[in-house]
Parts: C-alpha cells; sequence; structure tokens
C-alpha cells in the first residue's frame, strides 16, 4: 500500500481541483468566446464596442462557426488558434464537460512535469515525495493559479497549453537519457507544429530547450532527424502566432488604453519607464514567488559544480529557458505574470529533478530551518504587507520541502497540513462566488422582459496578500471581469447576449 501512496495523493488533487472547477461559473472572456468573431465584430474584446446599439450576437453553433471565429480572430484580436479553438469548441457545450477534461488535464501535466523531471524515463516507482514536491509547486509556483488553471478561458490558454508543450518536449528528454532513441518523423512534425501553435511565452521556452538539446546530440554526433524535424515544425508553427496581424491591432488598442490599463505613461512605451514597471510589478513578484525551486536548484549546482555529472546540463537547460520566457516578457508593453506560465512549469521541472541528487544534510538541521521557516512564515500572516518576510520564509521553507525525498515523515506531513490550510481557504472563497453566481442567474430569470437588468456585482472578501492568484480576488471579479456599470462594456455586452439580455448593469 506504501508503494502506490502517490496515487492517493493525485487522486486527492484530482478532486480537490475538480470541485473547483465545478464551483467556478462563467466568467468574463468565456462570454465573448461563446459567440462568433465575425468581420462585423471582429473584436469582442473592444472596449468601446458599439455605443448606441445592441449588437446581435451569434452563439458558436458548429465547428464552422469555430473555423470562421477563429480566422476573424487572427486578423484581429492575436494568434493563439489552437486555444481559441478547444475552447470555443469547450463552449460549445455544457460547462460540465469542461470541468472533467480540465481536471484529467491537470493531473496529466503533474504527470507531465514529474516524467520530464526524470528525463521521461516513465512513470514507474514514483516516488511520494518527489510527487509531493511537484504538487506543491504547481499549487504555489505557477503565476495567477485561479486564472489560468480553474478559470476555462485561462485554462485553455496556459493549461492545456503547456500541456501540448510538455507531450512535445518528451521525445526529446528521452533522446538526452537515450542516444538511440528514435520517434516517428511525421508525429514530431505534428507535435511540434501544434506546440509551436500555443501561447508565446511557452513558445520562447520551448525555443531554447528544442535548440539547445537538439544542439547537444548534434555535438554528440547522435542522429538528429528526428529532433531537427521537430524543432523546425515547431519555429514554423510559433511564426504563425507571433506574425498574426491581430497582434498588431491589439498592440494599438493596448497603446490607446496604455494611460489606465497599465502603469505609466505612453511616452515610457519601451523605455526606462516601462522596463522598470515590468520589473517591479512583473518579473520580480514571479521570481519572489518561485524562491524555493531556485534555492533547490542552486544547491544541487552548487554541490555538484565540479563533477557536473549528466543531469548537470539538463536542470540548467531548464533553468535558462524559464529565465529565457521572463526576460522576452520584459519586453511586452505589459509584463503579465500568467504569460510566465511554462516559466513556472519549466522550473519545477528543474528543481524537481535537482532534488534527487541534493545532498541533504542532517536532519537536526533541516528541523531547525522548518522551525524557523513556520515561525518567519507566522510572522507573516500578522504582518501580511512586509514582502520580505514572506520571501525569507520561502527560502527557509524550501530547506524543510527539500527533504521530501529522504523520507523525513514529520516533513512531509507538515508540507501535506500546510497545503490543505491553504486550499480550504480557496474553497470559501470558491463557494461563496458559486452561490452569489447561482443567485444572480435565478434573478435575472425573473427580469428577462425588461430593457434594462440592473444586478449587484459579486462580493468577495479580501483575500490576504499571500494568497492573491491562487483564490479569486477583488482584481479579477470586479475591475476588469465582472459587470460594470456601463450596459455598453464588452462584458456586459457579450454577457447580455449570452442570456438573451436586452441590456444588463451592475449596481
Amino acid at each position: 500500500m506504501k508503494k502506490y501512496s502517490w496515487v492517493l495523493l493525485l487522486l486527492a488533487i484530482f478532486g480537490i481541483f475538480a470541485a473547483r472547477n465545478f464551483l467556478l461559473p462563467l466568467f468574463a472572456d468565456d462570454y465573448a468566446y461563446s459567440f462568433v468573431w465575425t468581420e462585423k465584430y471582429g473584436n469582442l474584446m473592444d472596449f468601446d464596442k458599439m455605443p448606441n446599439e445592441v449588437p446581435d450576437f451569434k452563439r458558436v453553433e458548429s465547428f464552422s462557426d469555430i473555423v470562421k471565429s477563429g480566422y476573424n480572430h487572427y486578423f484581429n484580436w492575436g494568434g493563439r488558434p489552437l486555444a481559441v479553438g478547444i475552447m470555443q469548441t469547450f463552449l460549445m457545450f455544457d460547462k460540465k464537460f469542461f470541468n472533467i477534461i480540465n481536471s484529467f488535464a491537470f493531473a496529466a501535466l503533474i504527470l507531465l512535469i514529474y516524467s520530464l523531471s526524470q528525463k521521461a524515463q516513465g512513470l514507474k516507482d514514483i516516488s511520494f515525495g518527489r510527487l509531493l514536491w511537484v504538487i506543491l509547486g504547481v499549487w504555489f509556483f505557477l503565476p495567477e493559479f485561479f486564472v489560468t488553471t480553474v478559470w476555462e478561458c485561462g485554462s485553455c490558454n496556459y493549461l492545456l497549453m503547456t500541456l501540448i508543450q510538455c507531450v512535445f518536449l518528451i521525445p526529446y528528454a528521452k533522446r538526452y537519457n537515450d542516444k538511440d532513441y528514435k520517434f516517428p518523423l511525421h508525429l514530431i512534425i505534428i507535435l511540434g507544429f501544434l506546440a509551436g501553435c500555443t501561447n508565446e511565452g511557452g513558445g520562447v521556452g520551448l525555443f531554447f530547450l528544442t535548440a539547445i538539446f537538439t544542439l547537444r546530440s548534434k555535438l554528440k554526433h547522435e542522429n538528429i532527424n528526428f529532433m531537427l524535424a521537430g524543432f523546425v515544425a515547431f519555429c514554423l508553427g510559433f511564426a504563425f502566432i507571433i506574425l498574426a496581424p491581430g497582434n498588431v491591432n491589439r498592440f494599438v488598442l493596448t497603446q490607446k488604453f496604455l494611460s489606465y490599463d497599465l502603469y505609466y505613461s505612453s511616452e515610457g512605451l519601451y523605455g526606462a519607464e516601462m522596463f522598470i514597471v515590468n520589473f517591479l510589478w512583473g518579473l520580480f513578484p514571479v521570481i519572489l514567488s518561485q524562491l524555493p525551486a531556485y534555492v533547490m536548484i542552486f544547491a544541487y549546482l552548487w554541490q555538484n559544480r565540479k563533477s557536473k555529472d549528466d543531469l548537470y546540463g539538463y536542470v540548467l537547460t531548464f533553468t535558462f529557458s524559464a529565465l529565457m520566457i521572463l526576460c522576452a516578457l520584459m519586453f511586452s508593453p505589459e509584463f503579465s505574470p500568467r504569460a510566465s506560465f511554462a516559466s513556472s512549469v519549466f522550473l519545477i521541472i528543474a528543481s524537481s529533478s535537482a532534488m534527487s541528487k541534493i545532498k541533504i544534510l542532517s536532519r537536526k538541521f533541516l528541523i531547525t530551518a522548518g522551525i524557523l521557516g513556520a515561525l518567519i512564515l507566522a510572522l507573516h500572516f500578522v504582518f501580511p504587507e512586509e514582502i520580505y518576510v514572506i520571501s525569507t520564509s520561502i527560502i527557509l521553507m524550501s530547506a524543510l520541502l527539500a527533504a521530501v525525498v529522504k523520507n523525513v515523515n514529520v516533513l512531509k506531513f507538515t508540507a501535506v497540513i500546510f497545503l490543505i490550510f491553504d486550499i480550504s481557504i480557496c474553497f470559501v472563497h470558491d463557494v461563496n462566488i458559486y452561490k452569489q453566481s447561482n443567485e444572480r442567474l435565478v434573478f435575472i430569470e425573473t427580469q428577462k422582459d425588461k430593457d434594462l437588468v440592473k444586478v449587484s456585482r459579486i462580493k468577495v472578501s479580501e483575500i490576504p496578500h499571500y494568497k492573491e492568484g491562487r483564490a479569486a480576488d477583488d482584481q479579477e471579479l470586479l475591475d476588469n471581469a465582472d459587470i460594470l456599470k456601463s450596459p455598453y462594456y464588452h462584458h456586459n455586452l457579450t454577457f447580455a447576449a449570452y442570456y438573451g439580455l436586452k441590456q444588463i448593469t451592475a449596481e
């Protein structure tokens, strides 16, 4: 039974994640992508859409609608045809279908991360401790967890796309471990093109990963036919989304609303002001949240700086690629943390891989570090605004978590309890949103004949600083995602059209 304890752990996480999916209703962009993006309504995200008339949107009802919609989306709003196509396919059906598929995808991503951390050697004899570390990393390190994994639109753009990216990496990881490994050319070409069509952030990381792995095999005089074919196919797919005409339109719109949508003026675009803002509000918080993973990696690299075993280059490659994603995002007009989703995944792979070779110090040191980490973490609960307190606490917590590979059961138990506590708080907010959303929909059913339906905004209790991203917060639900006062705001328009209302406003 103990040998398969990891199965119970994975099933528990699957159940928890599925419950969160079923508690979350459709919201924000889910409604916009439920409709066909036509030539007339080529951009359903425009901020000043149709101020003098109620648009006649058409629901997506067939795969031909999805193709037509994807075409107009590509030329009006941006690339990502794969994500948009999958998203609109799900939105044609009841959300329960997405909830189930998304939960399996989440579990699959965890297993793929674990497999890649072992150079894709398979999933035999899974270590409970290392799987626990992967799960902790996925829960705490993934940026804006709630938005990128639970929310339907966000999951299709990040969780599902990163899953495809990891599948594409499996043959490269296998070749790293086995010089005689071969993979069918036609399959790697298909996988490569699909991986290239996923998203921009992950694409940057994949470019460096596949290029470095291919170059390594070339220098070792290995056959690189499938690796090169996959790399070329990936580049073609990546070019397809990067060169989308809609990206230009979106960039123009970003400039148009730069003054209030971002933290700097239009004059600061691609100047010192933009890079400072991107660093302070983008790169720095992401790096801070990932510190335990970096501690693991640096500890391994330092301990093996002289021997530099075969795993050394593998860990370095994933770490370097993760950092390259963050560097690329520094050049975006807005450093969106969610766009660094793949960076966190690659970092979890690198840290989990490094864990297996770290020489753990004495239990006495680990227990002392764990107690200190817990005390400092407790201080953060009292003084939540002190950002440096949590940074120190997670560094010390990493020493505690490093022990999960060495069967220090008391520390494993501590990590599980900490995870359960964090998840429980998220559930409180999930249930709150679920109840308010249902009450709103019941009220709307009684108001369909009115020209203007007035509803209350969904109210979310304040989220502690240390939980931002893993649970719904005011920023996501009230500032830019929920229905607003203006009936012509794009979320109001698409929400009204979805439920057959003339107009809707939130008081």
